[in-house]
C-alpha cells in the first residue's frame, strides 16, 4: 500500500475469501438463474466473497492500524469448511434488491469471526454494527422492480445443489467504484 500523510481516504472492507473452485460453482448458479429468466446485475465470480465488515472511506493511517491489529482480533483463526446451500434475497425474496446464497455448515464459525472483528474494530474507534449479521455471498443486485420480479420468479423455479468449500483467509480489500461495477484490490490477506 502506498504511504502518504494519512489524509487520503480509501473505501475498504473486510471479507472471508472462498477458493476459485467455489467461485466457479457460484458463477454456474448465476448462469443457471439467467437461463431461468433472472435479470440482474451479476457479481463477477472472482469478486464473490463473504463480507464481514464494510468500513466505508477510511484514512490511510486507520487502514494501516487495522492491518497491523487484525491478526490480534482473531488469534485462533483456523481454516474451516462451509456449505453454501440456499438462495435468498434482501430485503426478502418477494421483492429482492440483493440475491445471495446462504451458508449452513460453518456459519457459527463465521459469526464468531464477525463478533471478534466487530469488537476489535470498536477498540480502534470504529463503532460496532448493530444489525443482525447474516453470513452470505452476494450473487447479484436488482436495480428495478422488473428485475426483482423476474429474478424472484427464477429463484422460485430453481434449486441449487450444496457447494462445500473451505475458508482459509480473511482479506482486507480496497474497493473502487466505476460504471463497470466495483473493482477490488487486496490490501492484505491474513491466512
Amino acid at each position: 500500500m502506498t504511504h502518504d500523510t494519512g489524509h487520503t481516504n480509501i473505501r475498504c472492507f473486510l471479507a472471508l475469501t472462498i477458493p476459485k473452485e467455489a467461485q466457479a460453482e457460484l458463477a454456474s448458479i448465476q448462469k443457471s438463474l439467467q437461463t431461468h429468466g433472472a435479470k440482474a446485475r451479476w457479481v463477477k465470480a472472482d469478486n464473490i466473497h463473504i463480507t464481514l465488515r464494510f468500513l466505508g472511506n477510511r484514512p490511510v493511517k486507520k487502514i494501516e492500524q487495522i492491518t497491523k491489529d487484525l491478526p490480534l482480533f482473531c488469534p485462533n483463526f483456523r481454516p474451516f469448511k462451509i456449505t453454501i446451500h440456499t438462495l435468498d434475497g434482501f430485503p426478502d425474496l418477494s421483492n429482492p434488491k440483493v440475491i445471495w446464497t446462504g451458508i449452513s455448515n460453518g456459519s457459527d464459525s463465521i459469526l464468531k469471526i464477525y463478533d471478534r472483528i466487530n469488537e476489535g474494530l470498536a477498540r480502534l474507534g470504529i463503532p460496532k454494527e448493530h444489525e443482525k449479521f447474516i453470513p452470505h455471498l452476494t450473487l447479484a443486485r436488482c436495480k428495478t422492480s422488473e428485475e426483482s420480479l423476474l429474478t424472484a420468479a427464477a429463484i422460485k423455479k430453481f434449486r441449487i445443489s450444496p457447494v462445500d468449500t473451505e475458508i482459509k483467509a480473511i482479506t482486507f480489500y480496497k474497493s473502487a467504484l466505476s460504471s463497470h461495477g466495483p473493482t477490488y484490490e487486496t490490501i492484505q490477506t491474513f491466512p
